[in-house]
C-alpha cells in the first residue's frame, strides 16, 4: 500500500514502493494540485524543466486517456442530453462513444499544440526568446484542469 509524504518540492506524491520510489497517479495529482495549490505546483513544474516528449508521455497522454475512457463510459451508459431540435436524451453505442472520444482527444491534443505555437509566437520579446518546450509545458499543464473536469 502506498503512502503519502511531503518532499522538498512542496508537493504531495503517492509512492507505490518505498525502495523503488515509483510514482503512481502523478498526472492526476498534479492536475488536482493546480486547482488547490497553484503557485507551488507551477514552481515545481518550472524546476522540473521536462521536455515535450516527457510531458506528453508522462502527463498529457495518461490524463487524456483516463478522462476519455471515463467520458466514453458515461456516454455509453447514461447518454447525453441534446437540445436540437427538441430536448432528447441520446444514448450512444460503444462504437459511437469510442469514435467520439478518439476524435475528441485528437482535437484536444491538436488544440494544445496549436495554442503552444501561438503562445510561443506571442511571447517573443527583444530581450528574451522562449522556446517551444517552455510554451508547450505551460499550455499542457494549463489545460490539465480543463481535461480533468470535462
Amino acid at each position: 500500500m502506498g503512502r503519502i509524504y511531503y518532499d522538498a518540492c512542496n508537493s504531495f506524491n503517492l509512492i507505490v514502493s518505498q525502495r523503488r520510489k515509483r510514482y503512481q497517479m502523478r498526472s492526476m495529482l498534479k492536475a488536482i494540485l493546480m486547482l488547490v495549490r497553484p503557485v507551488q505546483t507551477w514552481n515545481g513544474i518550472a524546476e522540473a524543466n521536462r521536455g515535450v516528449i516527457s510531458v506528453i508521455l508522462a502527463f498529457l497522454l495518461p490524463l487524456v486517456v483516463t478522462t476519455s475512457v471515463l467520458e466514453g463510459y458515461g456516454l455509453a451508459k447514461n447518454g447525453k442530453q441534446q437540445s436540437e431540435p427538441a430536448p432528447v436524451l441520446k444514448h450512444y453505442t460503444k462504437q459511437e462513444a469510442i469514435v467520439f472520444e478518439v476524435f475528441h482527444s485528437a482535437l484536444l491534443l491538436g488544440a494544445i499544440f496549436v495554442v503552444s505555437v501561438a503562445v510561443r509566437a506571442f511571447s517573443q520579446t527583444f530581450h528574451r526568446r522562449n522556446d517551444f518546450k517552455q510554451s508547450f509545458n505551460a499550455v499542457a499543464y494549463g489545460f490539465a484542469p480543463l481535461l480533468s473536469l470535462r
